[in-house]
């Protein structure tokens, strides 16, 4: 960056910092500090970084701590990671080069950009897909995020990455349907680096950080490699009682970080949401991305599936969210009738009844993080936690600072944050749609009964696990008990591995017929069907188990015995 470039950067930075307190009244300063500090002490979250927009002023903060171990206090210039807001970045790349290249496109086929020696595992998809596909995670390839954990081989390039990612192979129908795949975001960066003549990381400071003035921000590689005052915000997973400092070999690979690995603060966040915003420009008038990108997107393009997809429907909930699509990088949705993106499929119709919001969360092993955007409002909210989501603290966070901006009385206080969402989704009305016996013939009968004052419980075997209602009533979330919890939170550490239980075919007494239980790929999904039993007797498995060791109160008895056991089956560091 130039000093003049540099020094206008400051200044205005310097006149966001005078004028900011206009966004929010004091009331309601101290009024979301105490939200804040209270769901974030009830979710066990050790930092949270902060920053919301309005027109050109800025509102920024820090609560809480970069690491548990040291006790440093979060600043709005603490980094933290992001995961996949790192994708609208390599898209606003991909747009620049596409913008400047004549002859190319979204739908210019990847085979005409990379070259004859490009391929994918089926030649009909390596033909045909091109950066929409890629964007928009319809290639149908397979999305194993096992190299999250395991990393990719040391030798591994970006150059390698292109030519090797045709051993991955196709687990749907190609553009038969949204299947999110970080890994074509990797490809795509790969396609930046071919058009700009440069490595992503060059590509992505020269083009992008450095004219927005996003100084702080980089990878998290280059964080660890770099010497400076900026500090990395500690990743933290929740064993036991409490968050625990994660080791930072998972910020090492390089494939990993090109589709979600940068690391950035409150200050820089505040100055990409405004150039997101000003549809292009800066405050300062520069235009650091062709209005067209901003555009594209925030174009609904697909309809994402479950998990990706999320609902509050009124009356069960106070207010309304529905998600509506995908772009480009960002989902868009509508919340209370204004209509949030982060991305979306074309509804445009719907888009009508209300302000867009444009957001788009980010996951990375120890950190959550949530941008999200009201361009009709020019409005945006920033946020950023250095521990385990479980309790949905960064949503809970957002649609109460939604509702100050929107200037409606919020719906969550911070009791309902630290339960949601419960209580709304465990009124007990409705739970015998669930309950009961359901059957497999291989791995035996899962069973669901509902104990007052607890919820939902589930035993298979020896699995006992507590139900989570989820927005989605037909998704639920099965939280492992015990030593079981502890066995499968070695293969996931990010809160003990969520199990999820789905259930289909409501038949004409209401009831829920068949139960799908998968553990986010690491094994398949297996069905359990009411009315077929593991010991029945006829072909069909219509008749119950002769024996009596179905009882839901027992069941229910020994599940509770097994929450009470559960502190203990846990380390304590």
């Amino acid at each position: 960056m130039s000093t003049p470039r540099a020094v206008q950067v400051l200044a205005w930075c310097a006149a966001l910092s005078v004028t900011s307190a206009s966004i929010f009244t004091q009331q309601q300063v101290t009024q979301l500090q105490s939200f804040v500090a209270r769901v974030m002490a009830c979710s066990q979250i050790p930092g949270l970084s902060l920053a919301v927009v309005r027109g050109e002023e800025r509102w920024t903060e820090g609560y809480g701590v970069e690491d548990v171990s040291s006790g440093r206090p979060v600043s709005s210039a603490s980094l933290f990671g992001v995961g996949s807001l790192t994708k609208a970045f390599t898209v606003s790349l991909l747009a620049l080069f596409l913008n400047e290249t004549s002859g190319l496109s979204w739908e210019t086929p990847l085979s005409a950009i990379l070259g004859p020696d490009f391929r994918l595992a089926d030649d009909y998809v390596t033909k045909h897909v091109t950066l929409t596909d890629l964007l928009t995670h319809r290639t149908g390839l397979c999305a194993s995020n096992l190299p999250f954990m395991a990393g990719f081989p040391d030798t591994m390039t970006s150059a390698l990455f292109e030519k090797r990612i045709r051993h991955l192979p196709l687990s749907t129908a190609f553009r038969g349907g949204f299947v999110y795949n970080n890994w074509m975001y990797t490809l795509a960066g790969r396609v930046a680096e071919v058009l700009g003549g440069a490595s992503w990381e060059e590509l992505l400071h020269t083009r992008l950080l450095q004219p927005m003035g996003m100084l702080r921000t980089k990878t998290f590689t280059q964080a660890s490699r770099t010497q400076s005052n900026d500090t990395v915000a500690t990743g933290h997973l929740k064993f036991g009682d409490k968050p625990t400092p994660l080791d930072s070999i998972f910020g090492d690979d390089r494939m990993s970080q090109i589709c979600g690995g940068l690391v950035t603060s409150a200050d820089d966040m505040s100055l990409w949401m405004h150039v997101l915003l000003g549809r292009g420009v800066a405050p300062d008038g520069t235009r650091v991305l062709p209005e067209s990108c901003v555009t594209d997107m925030q174009t609904p393009r697909i309809l994402p599936t479950p998990p990706h997809v999320q609902f509050l429907n009124k009356p069960r909930f106070p207010a309304s969210y529905a998600d509506l699509g995908y772009g480009f990088a960002w989902f868009i949705a509508q919340y209370r009738g204004y209509t949030l993106v982060w991305s979306v499929n074309k509804p445009t119709d719907l888009l009508s009844s209300g302000y867009h919001l444009v957001h788009h969360p980010g996951l990375f092993p120890g950190y959550h993080s949530l941008l999200a955007l009201f361009p009709d409002l020019g409005t945006g909210v920033f946020i950023a936690i250095n521990g385990s989501d479980y309790k949905n603290t960064v949503k809970a966070i957002f649609y109460y600072i939604a509702d100050l901006l929107l200037g409606l009385s919020p719906w969550l206080t911070a009791e309902t944050a630290c339960s949601f969402p419960e209580p709304w989704l465990l009124s007990g009305a409705d739970t015998e749609a669930y309950t009961g016996s359901y059957g497999n013939r291989l791995l035996g009968d899962a069973i669901v009964s509902e104990v007052r004052g607890t919820g939902l419980l589930l035993r298979l075997n020896r699995l006992r696990a507590r139900l989570h209602r989820t927005a989605n009533d037909s998704v639920l979330v099965a939280r492992p008990l015990g030593s079981r919890g502890l066995l499968l939170a070695a293969v996931d550490k990010t809160t003990r591995l969520s199990l999820r239980a789905v259930f289909r075919d409501v038949g004409g007494d209401g009831r829920y017929r068949e139960l799908l239980l998968d553990a986010g790929g690491l094994f398949s999904a297996w069905s359990f069907q009411r009315g077929v039993w593991f010991d029945g007797d006829s072909p069909d498995c219509d008749a119950p188990p002769s024996s009596s060791s179905f009882s839901s109160t027992s069941i229910a008895a020994e599940c509770v015995a097994s929450m009470t056991s559960e502190q203990s089956s846990w380390p304590s560091g």
